[in-house]
């Protein structure tokens, strides 16, 4: 077979490294130790991830000052399409405002799309 042809398991092929956009906006108030991770890696304003890739949202709060201190989700969006604070109930606990010492966490097992077309009653995607 000549070398400029493609098989057809070269044509169907798709590149999935880097297809999810993931924006994260946090209102900080008052004094907060914390770590946000996604996928245990620190976060970032946009960061990229694979598009098969689970999700896992960690937010560890160490301490607070006393008073209205706190972490807001202000947006958890993926792909431009909002999870957080639209779908707030997934999370556990089920919140977008953090004011407790201890662990909040949102999990998207699997593929975001799947998880997302069955959250929306879309159905299910292949």
């Amino acid at each position: 077979m000549p070398q400029n042809i493609k098989i057809f398991s070269d044509l169907t092929a798709i590149n999935t490294a880097n297809k999810l956009e993931v924006t994260i906006d946090l209102d900080i108030r008052g004094e907060v130790d914390y770590v946000f991770t996604i996928n245990r890696k620190p976060i970032e304003h946009t960061q990229y991830f694979d598009l098969l890739e689970s999700l896992s949202f960690e937010c560890r709060v160490d301490n607070l000052v006393a008073g209205l201190s706190g972490i807001n989700i202000q947006l958890i969006a993926i792909n431009g399409h909002e999870v957080l604070p639209l779908y707030q109930h997934m999370a556990n606990p089920k919140t977008s405002y953090i004011n407790q010492i201890g662990i909040w966490r949102l999990d998207i097992p699997g593929p975001f799309y799947t998880w997302y077309h069955q959250l929306t009653g879309q159905g299910w995607i292949a």
